[in-house]
């Protein structure tokens, strides 16, 4: 999908337990905002605000919700954060797409 140049763009840090994922800025759908979505922790699943696609933060694999292909999320990296936080890195803080 194309965003407007007018628009955001790139991705976010997600710190879920010891995991940072990097995981697009926008739903493959309708661009929602996944910054402002939903974390499960413990089904370890993230949710577009705009339409509720589900999506997967292990395998980025599009679980719910209108039909849009997975998330291409980046490998976890440790980060010694203590175990079950869950944290998203602020918008303007996020890692520059590259």
């Amino acid at each position: 999908m194309n965003i407007p140049p007018h628009e955001e763009s790139g991705f976010f840090l997600l710190h879920i337990d010891d995991d940072v994922l990097r995981v697009p800025r926008h739903c493959p759908h309708r661009a929602g905002r996944l910054d402002h979505g939903h974390v499960n922790r413990q089904r370890r699943t993230l949710s577009c605000p705009l339409h509720h696609s589900v999506f997967c933060l292990r395998t980025g694999a599009q679980l719910s919700g209108p039909d849009c292909g997975p998330l291409a999320l980046q490998q976890p990296v440790s980060t010694g954060l203590p175990a079950g936080s869950a944290e998203m890195q602020s918008p303007l803080a996020a890692m520059p797409d590259s």
